[in-house]
């Protein structure tokens, strides 16, 4: 067998017996080297250490910066210094310059000498330690010092002499009526009576320390401020707070104590964005053309959670004008959508400041938010903005853990009631009300109040127009006898009503405006028209319809049906029909779906220019006659009866389960944790195919993994130097093929992955076509 020049392994090598190299240097270039072994042994099977020693160098670009080598002297550190955070255990006494006096006994120190014996150990004192510059030394110079500087001399120490014998001296001045013995405990009066010594004319000590404005409420203030709150005496002392907590008043223990407040924030988020430009922007929200993104977070509840929204943004340029600003939001780590957003701001023109707070309710686990610019008109319009702010604070409605606060299946609407005993939520009515009572309520009652029961009763109208006479109300006269078969005309003069005879009571006759027909109306060959541009409305009364016997002929140019169903009982509806039939039509026919004001209609046409039925999106409407196709839409269906089809794309592919996400071009074989994965082994019998790029035709396309091409043009993910025509088998390289050499004997038919039909003298990794 020839020598191997270059062996090349794209995955592990495993050696399963001992390894044995018997070149002058093994090479590795990998950037960490695990050895299992428990022992490594160096100038093996030499008969002698070399002089340089045997051990360990390392490498530093291009030179060597550290050794661990053992010469026959012993372990040299080529000179470096020997550095760790722990302990290196060693016997103390074993070092070359342990000294010959140590014998371990306790109160000795370890001194430090030149010359050969480099420590040795000793008994010491003050004697061997030099002074400090804080502790110093005693010396009678210092005492002198300081005795004189307190101004104390022979002179002043011989009258404090004579001065202070026990006895009687208050002729000199300095004590008044000690008797010898009698010191303790008395109380010693400085000075005459006029001018005895206090606290006044006494320095401040360090123990017992004044309390006055000038010095001491500082100190009076640090006090306070140094101690807990918990040394209040109305504060329960022996309660933990933890964070979020405030203190409530518990009436029954007579003491504050820590509870929950009524909300919390949780959670403030900041887009971090402040200042940018965006271009190319349209009359329709673009989530490339964002300004800002607050990122996904958690939410603290899933329920009762409320996200403050605060924007503020100055606007450097917006050309043209007419920009309006949209908050869109996603949940649960969902995709964003642009349809419609929470809500919508008018942006101001240039250099003008734009702000708004926004509170979005929110039932979900985690939330994001975008604010995305569009405008009135045009496609090309620039939005450029400096110091923006874009916060989310997420805040948590607490009600429920309040001591006297008991909720449950909260509406909107709810209000808090005292029940005697803890505050309910409750949907306010007006039989709340103190004075108010209702008993047994039907339609069209009223509330009438009752000055007997001091209150509000509910009470059928009919019963209380009983009650009513009609000359009581204001501005109506009350007529007599006299006034029999008269009127009642209004005099503005009088601002009232007056009972009147004779044709001119008659100012006005009134017309009809809802006249009922006692038979049927009969146009007798007339026409039922409207002038003015108004509506002529058929209203049938509720479950009543508007039936058409005989044909309906619209001649507009439109027909609207402003309903939520069409029910059609003919068989066949004709479109495009016309008058007076063309001998060719030049318009396109069919159904068009609109889809709202952010998306595309859908339509179902026959394109007159390709004679063909197509489905289709589009932003053409009913009134076009030529439709705009923007996209092809996807037909879903069960059995397709045709007599042949056509596609786009070229390969005939099948979804396999995969055990990772691999891109269009890799070659697949069977196997792995799942149906199909990649593989190393050089025309692997297992291979399944190529990950298709756009299949003509894709069978069990809604199942999860991988569109493997079994036959046709694919692209492909190659290595090496390939010819058109070349068979393809799987590579060392994970996911890549490879051609066979010619002098190769041919794979079996079950390891091929296809031909190449492309020529490339690129020795590396590229993708070609090829046929499968």
């Amino acid at each position: 067998m020839a020598d191997l020049k270059e062996l090349r392994i794209a995955d592990d090598l495993i050696v399963s017996g001992n390894l044995k190299v018997t070149g002058e240097q093994i090479v590795t270039s990998t950037s960490d080297t695990t050895i299992k072994d428990n022992t490594i042994t160096l100038n093996k099977g030499a008969s002698s250490l070399p002089a340089a020693g045997s051990g360990v160098e390392i490498e530093s670009n291009g030179s060597i910066v550290g050794s661990l080598v053992y010469k026959s002297s012993g372990w040299d550190f080529g000179g470096a210094n020997l550095t760790n955070t722990g302990n290196i255990s060693a016997d103390f006494v074993g070092l070359n310059d342990t000294p010959a006096n140590y014998s371990g006994a306790a109160g000795k120190y370890l001194k430090i000498n030149s010359g050969a014996n480099a420590v040795e150990f000793i008994t010491i004192d003050t004697d061997q330690v030099p002074q400090g510059s804080t502790n110093l030394y005693y010396t009678d110079t210092r005492a002198d010092a300081r005795i004189t500087n307190a101004g104390v001399t022979s002179s002043t120490v011989s009258n404090w002499n004579s001065a202070y014998g026990w006895g009687d001296h208050s002729g000199a001045g300095y004590l008044t009526a000690i008797v010898a013995d009698s010191i303790d405990n008395t109380m010693i009066d400085f000075g005459t009576t006029g001018n005895k010594v206090n606290t006044d004319n006494l320095p401040q000590g360090s123990t017992n320390l004044y309390y006055n404005q000038t010095t001491t409420y500082a100190d009076a203030d640090t006090r306070i401020a140094a101690s807990s709150i918990k040394a209040l005496s109305d504060v329960n002392s022996g309660a933990t707070p933890t964070d979020g907590q405030v203190l409530v008043w518990n009436q029954s223990l007579g003491y504050y104590t820590p509870g929950a407040p009524a909300s919390a924030v949780v959670n403030l988020r900041d887009s971090g964005t402040t200042s940018g430009t965006v271009s190319s922007i349209s009359t329709a929200y673009d989530g490339a053309k964002k300004l800002a993104t607050i990122s996904s977070f958690s939410l603290d509840t899933a329920s009762n959670t409320k996200v403050q929204i605060n924007f503020a943004i100055e606007v450097v340029q917006e050309t043209p004008n007419n920009a309006t600003i949209g908050i869109f939001r996603a949940i649960n780590g969902n995709a964003m959508t642009y349809g419609s957003p929470i809500a919508e701001y008018s942006s101001p023109s240039a250099n003008n400041h734009f702000a708004f707070t926004l509170y979005d309710s929110v039932t979900a686990n985690s939330v994001e938010y975008q604010v995305v610019p569009k405008f009135d008109s045009g496609s090309t319009n620039t939005y450029q903005f400096s110091n923006m702010s874009f916060t989310a604070i997420e805040h948590i409605e607490l009600s429920g853990l309040l001591k006297d606060v008991q909720t449950s299946s909260l509406a909107s609407g709810n209000y808090l009631k005292y029940n005697g005993s803890n505050w309910v939520n409750e949907t306010p009515s007006i039989s709340n009300n103190s004075d108010v009572q209702v008993s047994g309520p039907n339609a069209n009652h009223v509330l009438v109040y009752s000055s007997g029961n001091s209150r509000f009763e509910n009470q059928d109208p009919n019963t209380l127009a009983q009650q009513i006479n009609f000359y009581s109300l204001q501005g109506v006269t009350q007529p007599s006898a006299s006034d029999d078969q008269k009127l009642l005309k209004y005099n503005h003069g009088t601002s009232s009503f007056v009972w009147t005879a004779g044709i001119d009571v008659i100012t006005e006759v009134v017309d009809d405006t809802t006249p009922q027909l006692g038979g049927n109306l009969d146009v007798n060959g007339n026409s039922i028209i409207s002038t003015g541009g108004a509506d002529i409305n058929l209203t049938p009364d509720t479950g009543g319809r508007v039936v058409i016997a005989t044909d309906l002929v619209v001649q507009g140019t439109a027909t609207t049906l402003e309903v939520n169903n069409v029910e059609v009982e003919d068989p066949v509806m004709l479109l495009n029909k016309h008058s007076s039939q063309p001998a060719n039509n030049s318009t396109d026919a069919g159904l068009i779906v609109q889809r709202g004001s952010s998306e595309n209609n859908a339509a179902w046409i026959w394109e007159e220019g390709t004679d063909r039925w197509v489905a289709a999106t589009t932003t053409s409407t009913a009134s076009a006659t030529n439709i705009t196709i923007t996209a092809n839409a996807d037909v879903q269906a069960g059995t397709v009866y045709a007599t042949a089809t056509t596609a786009q794309y070229a390969d005939l592919a099948e979804i396999y389960e995969a055990d990772d996400n691999y891109e269009p071009g890799t070659v697949v074989v069977f196997g792995g944790e799942k149906e199909v994965t990649t593989t190393s082994i050089l025309a692997d019998h297992r291979v399944a195919g190529v990950v298709s790029t756009n299949p003509a035709y894709l069978m069990n396309k809604d199942a999860n993994g991988v569109a493997v091409a079994l036959r046709g043009k694919v692209p492909c993910k190659v290595e090496g130097a390939i010819k058109k025509g070349d068979v393809l088998v799987s590579n060392a390289k994970r996911g890549t093929a490879t051609a066979l050499a010619p002098e190769s004997a041919n794979p079996p038919a079950w390891c091929i992955v296809g031909k190449s039909l492309e020529n490339s003298t690129d020795t590396g990794i590229k993708v070609i076509n090829i046929v499968v």
